[in-house]
């Protein structure tokens, strides 16, 4: 899946019903995007919307770093925009409803000041596994070893492991896209994803 700056969670489903990824991008098209998907894996494929984009001249482009927050019974939208200057980023919200997957309608810009990357509290690039026993990292990444902030950024999910003593992460080079995992604890059938993945090595 191409796009750039993700952000998810895993929400549990009621009354028996499955739980759902949720993930955030954007893209040089000028919106953000949400997918949803039962696994990890699914993503790549599921069900994908458009969930905003602004014609309006100081928040039209440049839409970057999209993450949700569940507050007082509604899901908020935190993300930058800029007009055609890319030096007047400014941080926005969105207001949704009771699901994730509801519809968003602009609330606010939360400043006046130069600003990237907003949020409540940054922590969606990490999420839990569906039994809550394993904390994964999703993060973009670019084939090009000299870096791009093109079209080519394209989203990766791994597992974070830890440091015993310390109780760090140990966070190392993203693997291959040709490499398989095994899939977050909790999805039940990892069917495709067979490899366990290795600890990073000191």
């Amino acid at each position: 899946m191409h796009g750039a700056d993700p952000s998810m969670l895993f929400l549990e489903g009621e009354n028996g019903s499955p739980g759902y990824y949720y993930l955030l991008t954007t893209g040089h098209n000028g919106q953000i995007d949400m997918a949803r998907a039962t696994t990890l894996a699914g993503l790549k494929n599921g069900l994908t919307k458009k969930v905003w984009s602004d014609a309006t001249p100081s928040r039209c482009c440049d839409l970057w770093a999209p993450e949700i927050h569940y507050l007082d019974g509604s899901w908020y939208m935190y993300y930058t925009a800029s007009g055609n200057n890319s030096n007047d980023h400014r941080l926005h919200v969105l207001k949704g409803g009771a699901e994730p997957w509801s519809e968003y309608t602009y609330l606010a810009q939360l400043t006046s000041e130069w600003g990237i990357d907003g949020s409540v509290i940054r922590f969606s690039q990490f999420f839990r596994s569906p039994d809550g026993t394993e904390i994964w990292n999703i993060f973009h990444a670019e084939p090009n070893p000299q870096g791009s902030c093109g079209p080519s950024r394209y989203v990766m999910a791994e597992r974070v492991f830890f440091d015993e003593e310390s109780e760090t992460p140990k966070f190392q080079k993203a693997m291959s896209l040709s490499k398989k995992q095994k899939a977050p604890s909790g999805e039940g059938n990892s069917c495709g994803l067979v490899e366990n993945p290795e600890p990073p090595q000191n």
